[in-house]
């Protein structure tokens, strides 16, 4: 009786600990400062055919300003990559902590439910979510006659 008292009690205690260090917050990374971000659209042949993923884009400071010699996509779809590389070339963006070094970007792209043609960008650091709707087709048996 004594030992499962006193594995109850460890026991409590590990969940509270677990408890505890799971509600400290989270530091917030180190991210560039976005200045005027040119906002990417979701290419149409991409969202056609409904392609998602994260394109990753890799960029350079030299001396907080951005090198745009050097933006290279590391991942992503071939038909996502383009959109991404265009934003960040088109973009006015300080270099944060990131004085002389480099830091990679992540463009998610999204496609959403049936809806109207339009999209929206969400921004959190680093990270740009492009996020588009379906373009659906309305096959109703009314329709075909």
């Amino acid at each position: 009786m004594l030992v499962k008292l006193l594995t109850a009690i460890l026991f409590s205690g590990a969940i509270a600990c677990a408890q505890e260090q799971t509600a400290k917050p989270k530091a917030a990374s180190p991210h560039v400062e976005w200045v005027d971000l040119h906002v990417p659209v979701y290419p149409p042949l991409a969202r056609q055919a409904r392609i998602e993923g994260n394109v990753e884009v890799q960029i350079q400071f030299h001396n907080c300003a951005l090198d745009r010699e050097h933006v290279q996509a590391l991942s992503g779809h071939s038909l996502l990559r383009g959109t991404a590389l265009d934003s960040i070339h088109d973009s006015a963006i300080r270099c944060g902590p990131f004085r002389d070094a480099s830091t990679v970007l992540t463009f998610e792209f999204k496609i959403d439910s049936c809806g109207s043609d339009e999209q929206r960008i969400e921004l959190d650091g680093n990270t740009i979510r492009v996020v588009a709707d379906t373009i659906c087709l309305n096959t109703s048996v009314s329709d075909r006659h």
